[in-house]
Parts: C-alpha cells; structure tokens; sequence
C-alpha cells in the first residue's frame, strides 16, 4: 500500500513539473514587444496626413520584463505602457498622463493638458494608437479623441 502511495506522489510531482514547463515562456518564445521597439514617425491622425517636419516622431523601448517605453508623445517626457489584459496591444499605466503642456481656455482660464486612454497596437510596420488629449481649469474642460497611424522608421 505504502508503494502505491509513493508511485502516485511521484507520478502527481512528475506530472505537475512536466505542466509547469510546458506553461512557462520558451527563451525561443518570441517577445510581443519586438514589433514595437523602434522609431516610428507620424503617418495620419483622424485620418489627415501629417504635415512634412512636423509629423511626431516616437521612441519606443523595452523597460522591466512586459512592459513599454514610449518617448516623443508629450513634452512631460517618457511614459509606460503595459499589456492589454484581454486581447492585443499595450495601454498607458497611469492615466492621465501629465502632459507639460497648458491650455488657454476662452475665457482666460488655464489647465494642464493630460493624455488619456492610450492604447496601441502594432500590425506589420504600422502602430496604430488610439488616445484622448483633455484639459480642465476652474471653469472650462475640453477634450479630444484621436488615432493616430504611424510607420516604422
């Protein structure tokens, strides 16, 4: 009795070793994050074509083991970007984003312009990101949505 015992512990260990391995990352896996490491430089947004020299102009890096860094967006500065929990794609950690920029409202007011909602998503040499620019004072709020298609450089 006490072998069978043993034999079924050593087949359940065995078992469960052999499922673990088969779950964990291969170091021959390829990174999702490859096809977005780079430059990338501003082909449309909302559809209009960017203006010659003055198209924006991305860095995207690899930081930590999952995660992004996307760099030329805002003039705050470098920001993280994440996986999507269902589906394709990486969003921003933290929204919103400070972007360094302020906004003059109509009415004299100011806010501090946030990016908001951004996610992106990488098909072939094409980034398409999707993301709000909103900014609120003391008595005005504005916001816009954009999708920006950019190229690999």
């Amino acid at each position: 009795m006490l072998g069978r015992l043993h034999i079924l512990l050593l087949l359940a260990a065995c078992l469960t070793l052999l499922l673990a391995g088969s779950c964990a990352k291969k170091n021959n896996d390829p990174d999702p994050r490859d096809g977005y490491i780079g430059t990338w430089v501003e082909k449309t947004t909302n559809g209009v074509p960017a203006r010659a020299g003055l198209e924006d102009v991305l860095t995207i890096s690899k930081t930590g083991t999952t995660t992004m860094s996307v760099d030329g967006l805002i003039r705050a500065g470098a920001f993280t970007v994440s996986p999507v929990s269902a589906g394709s794609g990486y969003k921003a950690d933290n929204t919103p984003i400070t972007s360094g920029t302020e906004f003059l409202f109509l009415d004299g007011s100011k806010g501090n312009v946030t990016l908001d909602k951004l996610t992106m998503v990488v098909s072939g040499d094409q980034l398409t990101m999707t993301y709000s620019f909103s900014a609120k004072s003391a008595t005005q709020n504005a916001g816009e949505d954009y999708v920006e298609i950019l190229t690999k450089r």
